[in-house]
């Protein structure tokens, strides 16, 4: 893949209904998916993305409500784009990463490892264009202050509402949030195709993530359709029960999982029928 591909940023709005659209950016596997949800008398976008981009001007071409952004958790990959914005939510428990998605230095860290991992040479990195994009990408505004997100929480928006529900497990301060009008739930990075991580260090347990889990199964007859941070959209709610098995067989096998797991560099990758979970090396 050439430079200039992997600099530019794909991106593609997809609309799901006459109100709802999915914006996508990025490359393959890492696109990072975001929801705007449109109601009667303003709108809310779920996450921003990872790559800066002119977001806001996007947002206006679909709606001309008045948008808020609603936050699924506080990875780089989800909140790139919040300080284009006024009226900003967050779990306040991911405050930290919220913190740390606006740090140039780790901004820039995370893009040349990215861009070296796809064959770039780090002499490219003191070269236009990469050099440009880089200083683009990097160099951010300071992060925007956010009003808390809480379970059972409503976000009215006229004549449509989306509900929080706390989801901890790939972070702790992970949401997901229920369109019980158009039953869909938007779950950010709590279940992706592609599986979930829960070896970072702002992760849960694998129990609390069990419990999140269950605290949706309870609930799968408000929904018909799952909207995931990366990969597929949309996905099954069948797909809830595979995680929940995948989430018991590790709690099962945890002084054991090197009989059902793949060991990689600092974490484990065990995989249950469509589910996958990766968990720190003890």
């Amino acid at each position: 893949m050439n430079l200039k591909n992997l600099m530019d940023e794909n991106i593609e709005v997809v609309e799901i209904d006459k109100a709802t659209w999915m914006i996508s950016e990025g490359i393959g596997r890492s696109r990072a998916h975001c929801y705007l949800v449109e109601g009667n008398n303003q709108a809310a976008l779920i996450d921003t993305g990872l790559h800066v981009i002119e977001m806001k001007s996007i947002v206006e071409k679909l709606t001309d409500k008045e948008t808020v952004i609603l936050s699924t958790h506080g990875h780089i990959d989800h909140v790139s784009n919040h300080y284009q914005f006024d009226k900003i939510y967050l779990n306040g428990k991911d405050d930290a990463i919220y913190d740390l998605a606006y740090n140039s230095e780790l901004r820039a860290t995370l893009l040349r490892g990215w861009f070296m991992s796809k064959g770039v040479e780090s002499s490219e990195f003191e070269k236009a264009p990469l050099k440009e994009y880089l200083i683009k990408q990097t160099q951010l505004p300071p992060k925007k202050d956010y009003e808390e997100l809480s379970e059972k929480q409503i976000i009215e928006l006229g004549n449509r509402s989306l509900e929080v529900i706390e989801t901890p497990g790939h972070t702790v301060g992970s949401v997901s949030f229920l369109d019980s009008k158009f039953k869909r739930l938007f779950i950010g990075d709590t279940i992706c195709e592609d599986g979930v991580l829960l070896h970072f260090k702002e992760s849960t347990s694998v129990a609390t993530y069990l419990e999140s889990l269950k605290k949706l199964i309870n609930r799968k007859d408000e929904f018909d359709e799952l909207y995931a941070g990366p990969q597929l959209v949309s996905l099954p709610t069948s797909i809830i029960e595979d995680f929940i098995g995948c989430a018991e067989l590790i709690i099962d096998n945890k002084d054991n999982l090197d009989e059902i797991a793949i060991k990689e560099q600092d974490h484990y990758s065990v995989q249950y029928k469509k589910a996958r979970l990766t968990v720190p090396i003890q």
